[in-house]
């Protein structure tokens, strides 16, 4: 199942200025533990941003195959709480727990501990800037592979608009890139959050090891 897929959902009559009815995410329980992350990436193929106070990675289960993937989580322990970027999958994990960076670990727990019990749900990233999109090395126009980053709330989808003018999903890797051929571009991408509201970006062009800058980006929830 998507993350938090179950108890999310976009009003159903919302107009297209309205911002997206987001529930409370499934609340986790299980134990933290910490890593070295250091400045590389993870399995999603994407590493700590500036401004992230941490970074996590996920069991099997709430990896999900990618799908959480650039989500940010909230974890209470018993010092207190971090945000984390979902950037890495956790072979060691049972379900519910998380491993997260040393540096968010400290906020958490006393590093000594090594393993604590905490609670933890997805939440949106804060994120005013747009998403930008980053395609992979050997990335071709018979197999364009494409991830989005720096997005406000888990990516359920991405489509690509096709010169008969409809759109065609994309499947998504276990790295968490959205495989398709999709042509010499540029693209026309839609991308759909998991609430269900979806974005246009525009002209996006083919760069293999490039994260190319877009202009759009989820809306932010109602309270």
């Amino acid at each position: 199942m998507f993350p938090g897929e179950a108890v999310c959902a976009a009003s159903a009559d919302a107009g297209a200025a309205e911002l997206p009815v987001c529930a409370a995410s499934e609340r986790y329980t299980g134990n933290a533990t910490f890593y070295n992350f250091g400045s590389g990436v993870g399995s999603c193929g994407i590493g700590r941003k500036r401004g992230d106070a941490g970074v996590a990675a996920l069991g099997a289960a709430e990896y999900a195959a990618s799908a959480s993937c650039g989500a940010c989580v909230r974890i209470l322990g018993p010092r207190g709480a971090v945000t984390a970027r979902v950037v890495d999958r956790c072979v060691h994990c049972r379900s519910g727990d998380i491993d997260v960076n040393a540096s968010a670990f400290d906020a958490i727990a006393e590093r000594s501990k090594g393993r604590v019990s905490v609670t933890w749900s997805y939440v949106p990233c804060a994120t005013a800037a747009p998403m930008t999109y980053h395609f992979r090395r050997g990335s071709t126009p018979l197999r364009t592979a494409v991830q989005v980053r720096n997005h406000r709330h888990a990516v359920r989808s991405l489509e690509y608009l096709r010169e008969q003018g409809d759109f065609v999903s994309a499947g998504r890797d276990i790295y968490n890139y959205f495989v398709h051929p999709m042509g010499r571009g540029p693209y026309t991408f839609r991308i759909t959050d998991i609430y269900g509201k979806s974005v246009i970006e525009r002209d996006v062009a083919h760069r293999p090891m490039r994260e190319v800058a877009g202009t759009a980006q989820f809306a932010d929830c109602s309270p």
